[in-house]
């Protein structure tokens, strides 16, 4: 296995970077992971020199880790500074459009600007009607309006927003409406701004050519990467049967592409024979110019690259081995933004493509029959069962789903959506063609996908089509996947010791769920933390959890906090919808625990009491000497003298007091 590792550098490579990006860079974490990627690998190279291999090659790795950590302290100097104000205001202020997105009812724009001498790059959400205008990358506007700075997100928050924006190198977003008071068009052609255009012009045949906007967001979605106008019925549908890989263009969208080109530069060559030389150079203009099309996400990033680095293989007449691609294309794009690491795309993307290289041929070779159309189909089989190996305790682990018929929703879609990406190009190819020949290929085009979207509601009428609210632990799907891996090498090598090294591994997997409940079985404490723009307070006392939060922000499915922790029991504390309230517990133990919602009422003994205060303007001490209370919790949402005149009084009452910011809040009791 170490030679075995030593044949795929990239590899090698992308994973000691992961290790090193995966910390920030001023925490003791990333120290660790520094001096433990140093030792291993001085380690790695002893063995070696002691084997008498010649490993000098190896000596070059300790400076490309010091590289990489001197990467790592760039970038979080950079884009991530902690001395941002809280609110910005602009009055006037020129910036630059650096992307532009329009849904249905949105736009959302990315500028950047230049105020009291610093950059920032700042999100724009409003609607579209206060807005009319278009706007494109490399556009003036002179903007005015609040800003509020991106905080990172509660761990237990489900959609993680704002951690997304942050990873995105996003520091402010709006807060209100904002005003432009002028716009200049960038007159100068850049390869962004076609692209951006080139996008807007196929849309609008697409469009023009499909009148049904249900199916043209579809194929808007297929071919140029665009899911704003697709139906948010149609979105649900493709997630919950396990085909949202096709909804999003990824390197399934790319290599189909990759294969229509090959073919007709083949064909081509032979009446042709100057474009023979031409091959490789045609095809990378043709995909990279997809992928900046498509918006150049994660998914489409790795695949042009692995296909660039499979065509400059070929020039060079070297053999490629694809998991080494694989480390390649991860490597050199964490290097160039060590945020994607966190992005759920680029995991999927990676984890999706590796679990294919490594397990579909022993898939296939077990199921393969036959030839021509039902060996296409046995393809695909393999393909899609492969793939949902490693994938699929990533995709429980970030959405706690799991389509059941996923391979039946495969079966029909691969091949469905290489139809349909073929006739959306053969009517953009043939608009100087009669009108006859176009509307038959659109009425052929909205027939197929009509037809895959009625299958889509066959599969989701079948019992047990979805299971949702499914959790597992970070420890489990790194056990669960390292398991496979070693099964994998079983299977490949023949070593019984890495079939028994898995099986003990897997079995592991089983024993975190009871070993968490009992590690939590006596704890106690109280957590606070936003949900999807709502403030949820969380009391657990052992295995019991009582939740309280506005019927508005009340969900049916057990909060993530829940899960983590294990519960066996929530209970859902309703509370009134006033500016005061006061709400009395008693956990099984007897502890007896009172809430005080802006309500200062005199601490009890038999109570634990926790005075939450929020929306409050103006701080009077005279209101809060009458009791003496066992937590104060104080919200962001109050203004910034109350908070500092708050929390300097509550402490020097020696009554433990938490300022509450964005993120999480716990205290034990």
């Amino acid at each position: 296995m170490l030679r075995a590792s030593l044949s795929k550098p990239f590899l090698v490579l992308a994973f000691l970077e992961a290790l090193i990006f995966s910390f920030r860079a001023d925490s003791l974490f990333w120290h660790i992971a520094m001096l433990l990627s140093l030792l291993s690998l001085a380690g790695f190279i002893l063995i070696h020199w002691l084997r008498r291999n010649k490993a000098w090659a190896l000596l070059i790795l300790p400076p490309i880790l010091i590289l990489l950590g001197l990467r790592s302290q760039f970038h979080f100097n950079r884009n991530h500074r902690s001395d941002l104000k809280e609110k910005m205001e602009l009055c006037s202020v020129m910036a630059t459009v650096l992307n532009s997105e329009n849904s249905q009812e949105r736009l959302k724009l990315t500028i950047h600007f230049h105020h009291q001498g610093r950059n920032y790059k700042t999100l724009i959400q409003t609607a579209k009607e206060s807005l009319p205008e278009q706007y494109e990358p490399g556009d003036q506007i002179l903007i005015s309006g609040m800003l509020a700075k991106i905080q990172a997100c509660s761990p237990y928050d489900e959609y993680q927003y704002d951690n997304y924006l942050l990873d995105r190198h996003y520091q402010y977003k709006n807060l209100g409406p904002v005003e432009i008071e002028a716009h200049h068009k960038q007159g100068r052609l850049t390869f962004q701004n076609w692209a951006c255009r080139s996008k807007s012009v196929l849309e609008e045949k697409i469009i023009k050519m499909i009148r049904d906007e249900r199916i043209s967001g579809v194929l808007l979605a297929l071919l140029l990467g665009d899911k704003g106008k697709v139906d948010h019925t149609i979105r649900d549908q493709f997630m919950n049967t396990g085909t949202a890989h096709i909804l999003a263009v990824s390197g399934l969208h790319l290599g189909i592409l990759y294969s229509i080109i090959r073919t007709l530069l083949q064909l081509l060559t032979s009446k042709f024979t100057l474009l023979k030389s031409s091959q490789s150079l045609i095809t990378l203009i043709v995909i990279w110019s997809f992928a900046a099309v498509t918006g150049l996400s994660s998914a489409v990033v790795r695949a042009a690259l692995m296909f660039t680095t499979l065509e400059l293989g070929r020039q060079l007449k070297r053999d490629s081995d694809p998991i080494n691609l694989l480390g390649c294309s991860a490597f050199f794009m964490m290097f160039f933004n060590p945020c994607i690491l966190f992005d759920v795309g680029f995991q999927l993307s990676v984890v999706a493509v590796g679990s294919i290289i490594l397990f579909e041929p022993a898939i296939y070779r077990q199921i393969r029959a036959g030839s021509g159309w039902q060996d296409y189909f046995i393809k695909i089989v393999s393909v899609s069962l492969a793939v949902q190996i490693l994938i699929t305790p990533v995709s429980m682990y970030y959405f706690r789903s799991f389509p059941v018929y996923f391979i039946l929703s495969n079966l029909v879609w691969i091949p469905l959506s290489f139809i349909l990406m073929t006739s959306c190009m053969a009517m953009l190819l043939l608009l100087p063609c009669p009108q006859e020949i176009l509307r038959m290929i659109s009425s052929l085009t909205v027939a197929l996908c009509d037809g895959g979207l009625q299958f889509f509601d066959f599969i989701l009428r079948l019992p047990f089509s979805n299971l949702q609210n499914l959790y597992i632990f970070p420890e489990q799907v790194f056990l669960f996947m390292l398991s496979l891996t070693l099964i994998l090498a079983w299977i490949q090598q023949g070593f019984k010791k890495y079939l028994k090294a898995g099986l003990i591994l897997f079995s592991l997997t089983g024993l975190i769920y009871p070993l968490r409940s009992y590690l939590t079985a006596n704890s106690n404490e109280i957590v606070i933390y936003k949900n999807n723009a709502n403030r949820i307070l969380e009391i657990k006392s052992g295995r019991i959890l009582y939740s309280i939060m506005k019927p508005i922000a009340r969900s049916t499915a057990p909060s993530l906090y829940a899960a983590h922790q294990s519960v066996a029991q929530i209970q859902n504390i309703k509370v009134p919808e006033t500016k005061a309230w006061l709400s009395e517990l008693t956990t099984p133990k007897g502890r007896k625990v009172r809430i005080l919602y802006n309500t200062p009422e005199p601490g009890q003994s038999k109570f634990f009491d926790i005075l939450y205060l929020e929306n409050q303007k103006y701080f009077n001490p005279n209101v809060y000497d009458c009791g003496e209370w066992d937590l104060i919790i104080l919200s962001n949402k109050n203004s910034k003298t109350f908070r500092k005149k708050a929390f300097l009084y509550f402490h020097e009452m020696k009554i433990q007091t938490v300022l509450l910011e964005e993120g999480t809040c716990t205290t034990k009791f």
